[in-house]
């Protein structure tokens, strides 16, 4: 009966581990918070144009992916690639974002562990111009980041944009 007893205790620890060692569903509220503050901060960094407060979001070896697919790695040179699209100089090719406006529409929060999140946000865009020195119009999109948690602070590790195809209205 002890042989029984023990065998059962140890089965229900493993199944119910995740629950018992898991999250705390209190300090997995407080980070969804924490995350969605993030957000509405990543939204004014961009819309201030301050290219050093949009990188400061990532960890010092982040990546990021823009809409066009081009890479970089490292929060400085992140930095270095939104300063001259952040103050309109479409000199290298790439849109100018100074009088652009972001809105994050929609989020979707997952934790992958305790410290991993992965997260989605649609957003659209308005007033960005072209390189051909043109006004986009409207744009919409989908941001997904990777955040990792260290010394208690949520930073952007990866971070993947891509365009949306625009709304049908009517369909």
């Amino acid at each position: 009966m002890q042989k029984y007893i023990l065998t059962a205790s140890l089965m229900t620890s493993m199944l119910f581990s995740n629950y018992i060692f898991g999250q705390n569903k209190s300090e997995t509220n407080v980070d969804s918070i924490t995350i969605k503050e993030i957000v509405i901060a990543f939204e004014k960094a961009f819309n201030d144009h301050d290219a050093k407060a949009f990188a400061g979001f990532f960890l010092p070896d982040g990546e990021f992916t823009n809409v066009t697919g081009i890479y970089i790695k490292g929060q400085k040179k992140i930095e270095e690639f939104h300063r001259p699209i952040f103050s309109g100089d479409t000199s290298s090719g790439h849109s100018s974002f100074k009088n652009a406006t972001i809105k994050m529409e929609e989020q979707r929060i997952r934790f992958i562990q305790k410290d991993i999140a992965s997260v989605d946000i649609l957003w659209g865009l308005d007033h960005a111009i072209s390189p051909d020195g043109k006004e986009s119009g409207h744009r919409r999109g989908l941001i997904t980041w990777t955040l990792i948690k260290q010394r208690g602070k949520w930073s952007i590790l990866i971070m993947h944009n891509a365009n949306l195809p625009p709304l049908s209205v009517g369909k």
